[in-house]
């Protein structure tokens, strides 16, 4: 050690680091969109964090790039097509009108 710096390194991610308020999947969604990186060992250590990654994963919001590194993983936010985002409204509004006929 040439200069005297001591340089630490820290194996935890955003996701992980959340307060106890805010472990719920739709923050850790905000926290991957903002550092998609989580560590193995936080995935160890945090089972709050595991089921929310579950749950983004089956909600088809996230998916896991397989090709990073040990010891992180790395999750790609799926956001939603705005095309298909405006069709889906216009059933959900064609439906309402529907519905609001009906009565």
């Amino acid at each position: 050690m040439k200069n005297g710096r001591v340089f630490l390194d820290s194996f935890s991610g955003l996701a992980a680091e959340l307060p106890r308020a805010k472990r719920t999947p739709a923050d850790v969604l905000a926290a991957l969109r903002l550092n998609p990186r989580v560590s193995a060992f936080d995935m160890s250590e945090c089972p709050w964090l595991v089921r929310c990654i579950d749950t983004l994963k089956g909600d088809n919001k996230i998916i896991e790039d397989k090709n990073e590194p040990y010891p992180w993983h790395r999750y790609v936010v799926i956001e939603p097509d705005a095309g298909c985002m405006r069709a889906a409204q216009t059933v959900i509004n064609a439906a309402q009108a529907q519905q609001q006929g009906e009565a």
